[in-house]
């Protein structure tokens, strides 16, 4: 049985493809079951459900929220969760309220940083009116004038660029960290769970790398899950963090976090763990809404 439960659509300002034509993808590549996961989005997870009816795959209601946790930009994933309900569903519009009255104060402090940026480039590379910071650090890596930049040290306009360089000048804390609003993690995972909603944390070998104590105090406020088979993850790192799953009785996961031309690399159904029976278990056990047949 072949899955994937970290996948984004349009929805997402950095992802391209609609749902319906992921899911006709995920059921030639023969997956079963999928989550389409947005970034702070359920906008598109009716219309997936409502596809995917009467065909041989099973779509999971999900979304992908970013958390602060203690200075720490970290990703948490919610599963079968309730898409009308009012608290999710507060929470993700005052997130996209905060970015969308950060837009200028990021754009200003890049431009204080001494780097230029162009707004045009910023908006044509989200795909929504509200960008992530994909589309900023995109628009500051295309400019020649930035080439020499302290911040940038000859980075190429490509996704590894933007993946490195979010993390080292955009992240919690770092020079070029704008702050707009972001849950913390214990508020979110509360929030999910009050959804009906299965709490994974996502990608930890990206995120968290060796500090498992962050994975100890996510355990502590409730998570149900990890993602220990991820992309870009290392065999090692998937091992320490399936293990970690079974040792803390929680369930673990994969996830290509396909995006489209995004991240050409991330495939639907790329990565697969070692037993896929276990990750669905884990979702519709901890899950309120969702049911196993």
């Amino acid at each position: 049985m072949k899955i994937d439960l970290h996948i984004h659509s349009n929805a997402s300002s950095d992802g391209e493809v609609e749902v319906e034509k992921i899911i006709d993808m995920a059921i030639e590549e023969g997956l079963k079951y999928i989550a389409i996961a947005d970034h702070e989005s359920i906008a598109n997870v009716k219309k997936a459900l409502e596809y995917a009816k009467n065909k041989d795959i099973t779509v999971i209601p999900a979304t992908e929220i970013f958390v602060s946790h203690n200075g720490k930009l970290l990703h948490m994933l919610g599963y079968g969760i309730d898409v009308d309900d009012k608290a999710l569903n507060e929470e993700i519009d005052k997130i996209w309220q905060g970015r969308k009255d950060g837009i200028q104060k990021q754009i200003d402090l890049i431009r204080e940083k001494g780097l230029k940026i162009n707004e045009k480039e910023v908006f044509d590379y989200a795909t929504g009116d509200i960008p992530l910071l994909s589309a900023y650090i995109h628009a500051i890596l295309i400019e020649e004038k930035n080439r020499n930049h302290r911040l940038i040290h000859g980075l190429q306009p490509n996704i590894e660029s933007i993946i490195t360089l979010s993390r080292e000048a955009f992240g919690v804390g770092k020079e070029l960290y704008a702050p707009t609003y972001m849950p913390s993690s214990k508020d979110l995972i509360k929030v999910i769970k009050n959804a009906g909603g299965a709490c994974v944390i996502a990608h930890p070998g990206v995120d968290i790398k060796d500090e498992t104590h962050i994975l100890d105090e996510l355990k502590e406020y409730g998570i149900d899950g990890v993602e220990a088979y991820y992309t870009s993850h290392t065999n090692e790192q998937r091992e320490k963090y399936k293990n970690y799953a079974i040792k803390n009785n929680l369930f673990y996961t994969c996830g290509s976090d396909f995006h489209g031309s995004f991240k050409p690399k991330n495939a639907l159904g790329c990565v697969q763990t070692d037993n896929n029976e276990q990750a669905i278990k884990g979702i519709y056990e901890h899950s309120k809404n969702l049911k196993l047949n």
